[in-house]
């Protein structure tokens, strides 16, 4: 008879735990030695340690508002402090971070069910892949999921001791949290609402709350005044939520993160961009808040005259939320595993797997879980209103894992009511077709290979790029940005006619791209000079007004003199 998950022998618990831990680390120095995507930051990745490194030199205040939120490119910024700006020293700490998380599966587990199931829930974090894979990346993944681990153990313990240090510390924890994940807002407003009513008196509700309230506000509002010190405007934490929300919310929209024509995928850009539509649409001025209401109030106008072509994005964000699918946006696991971390296969726990426990677990609820419930239906909640990608899903995981881990404990005891049995079967034929299913809808092969060609051209390893970019451009023939890098490869392998004809395709793609007329120019003045003269003239003309383009008008008009002299 099968007796459930038993790990009723401490020995086997912390062997097991052990084991696992091992292949975390090694798992680290395999992406360190192995990885070139270890020596090459991406996007937000690049973006997160710049900024780290422009607090650590000094510039802690900043001069913009927050775009995007602060806490974890303070927490980079304080360890480069310490140890210095290397890039080693964030890996290991934030693998240290996730095996920490996953201990702390254990202390949950055991506070909101019992020790068998902290055990399990431990285990099965340890082994889940993403969490291990995105340790290795510079995203606020990994400090999240610390900090939300920590909050939910911190306010079962305030339940169970009602204090007024216990809630003060719930709250400092719940604003730390959204220092990392501003849409657990909504999380402060659910446990306000809980300590309003649940408290046996309203002098416990007030002492509670107020102390609560204090927590959360000693976190959010130096963000906040900062920001309104700069702007003279309310952004609360960070002021992309419009651009966002429209990102997944616009008539391309799939589910998942879209690239719309108005806004960059560079998050850099994204921010002047963004402000720049914004602007030109209403004709005056705005300020950061006022750029992120535009953008709210385009993805609701796309609701208002699309309402059933929107019901139907609904039901792709559900799915996406539930299934295992690898939807992400920079970094991509299955193919860095097949190229370069064979260890990550050790890593088997996925979404697939711990949903239908999960689903089992859900019969042995009782009132004490109701914080595992309301941090669900918050972070299912942030994904419907936004978009679905693989690192935000993660914060789903959480309460899906803890569950999971009652499920295995109690399934020889849960599977003698015949609902229970009803519903795992189902949750287990569904969990498989829809692994089949996304098995047969491969996602991003194009970003895979060009991400790949960007890290090997910015390592000089220009022979390594061109066959990425090359394999990325028969997913997407007509992306100007694979077209860019490919060009640029060939350009500094001395292969310069293969460059211009790549860049020239470019242009005809984006023929208003500054930079590709420049690319072009450069490329011209090694094979043809004359040619060169007229693209240069061409570029100083078109970019001399324009502020960031300012260094390479100053470079183009070098040029123009060096070859203007050789006449």
């Amino acid at each position: 008879m099968f007796t459930g998950v038993r790990l009723d022998s401490r020995q086997l618990f912390w062997g097991l735990l052990f084991l696992l831990i091992g292949f975390r680390l090694l798992l680290l120095v395999q992406y360190i030695l192995q990885d070139p995507f270890a020596r090459v930051l991406l996007l937000d990745a690049r973006v997160y340690d710049s900024w780290a490194r422009t607090i650590a030199q000094g510039d802690w205040w900043g001069k913009e508002v927050f775009y995007q939120a602060p806490l974890y490119p303070y927490f980079l910024a304080l360890l480069y402090l310490i140890w210095g700006e290397d890039h080693l020293v964030v890996y290991v700490v934030q693998a240290v971070l996730s095996i920490g998380t996953a201990l702390l599966f254990y202390q949950v587990g055991k506070a909101y069910f019992d020790r068998q199931t902290g055990r399990v829930a431990a285990l099965l974090a340890l082994g889940f892949g993403f969490y291990a894979f995105y340790s290795l990346k510079f995203l606020p993944t990994t400090l999240a999921l610390f900090l939300v681990l920590l909050l939910l153990w911190q306010l079962r313990r305030s339940e169970q001791h009602p204090t007024w240090s216990n809630w003060f510390l719930s709250g400092l924890l719940t604003g730390l949290a959204t220092l990392v994940r501003p849409s657990l807002l909504l999380l402060v407003v659910l446990l306000l609402l809980w300590l309003l009513f649940v408290p046996a008196s309203w002098r416990l509700s007030f002492r509670y709350g107020s102390a609560f309230l204090v927590g959360v506000l000693l976190c959010i509002v130096p963000v906040a005044g900062r920001n309104f010190w700069i702007e003279r405007d309310l952004v609360l934490i960070a002021a992309n939520g419009g651009e966002t929300f429209y990102q997944g919310t616009n008539p391309r929209a799939q589910g998942t993160y879209t690239p719309v024509p108005a806004l960059s995928t560079h998050i850099t850009e994204q921010r002047v961009l963004g402000r720049q539509v914004a602007e030109e649409a209403l004709g005056r001025p705005l300020s950061r808040r006022e750029v992120s209401q535009y953008w709210w109030k385009q993805g609701f106008r796309y609701i208002r005259e699309h309402p059933l072509s929107y019901l139907v994005l609904l039901g792709k964000k559900f799915y996406l939320a539930l299934s295992g699918k690898d939807v992400s946006l920079i970094y991509f696991a299955r193919f860095e595993q097949e190229r370069f971390l064979p260890l990550l296969r050790v890593f088997v726990v996925n979404q697939y797997l711990l949903l239908p426990f999960a689903l089992t677990g859900l019969f042995s609820m009782r009132r004490e879980h109701f914080w595992l419930l309301a941090f669900l239906g918050v972070q299912l909640f942030t994904l419907l209103l936004f978009y679905v990608s693989t690192r935000y899903r993660l914060l789903l995981t959480p309460a899906i894992i803890l569950w999971a881990g009652k499920g295995l404990v109690d399934l020889p005891v849960l599977l003698r009511k015949p609902q229970v049995r009803v519903v795992l079967l189902a949750a287990l034929l569904g969990a498989l077709a829809s692994f089949v299913f996304d098995q047969r809808t491969p996602y991003a092969r194009a970003d895979q290979h060009h991400n790949l060609g960007i890290v090997y051209n910015t390592l000089g390893r220009y022979k390594e790029a061109i066959p990425e970019l090359v394999t990325a451009l028969r997913y997407r023939p007509s992306s100007p940005a694979i077209l860019t890098n490919l060009g640029f490869a060939y350009y500094h392998l001395g292969k310069y006619r293969q460059a211009i004809q790549v860049w020239q395709q470019a242009r005809r793609l984006a023929p208003a791209s500054l930079p590709l007329a420049y690319n072009l120019a450069i490329a011209y003045e090694q094979v043809d000079q004359e040619q060169a003269i007229h693209h240069l003239r061409a570029y100083v003309q078109a970019a001399q007004s324009i502020a960031t383009e300012q260094r390479y008008v100053q470079e183009a008009r070098q040029r123009l003199r060096r070859l203007e002299a050789k006449r």
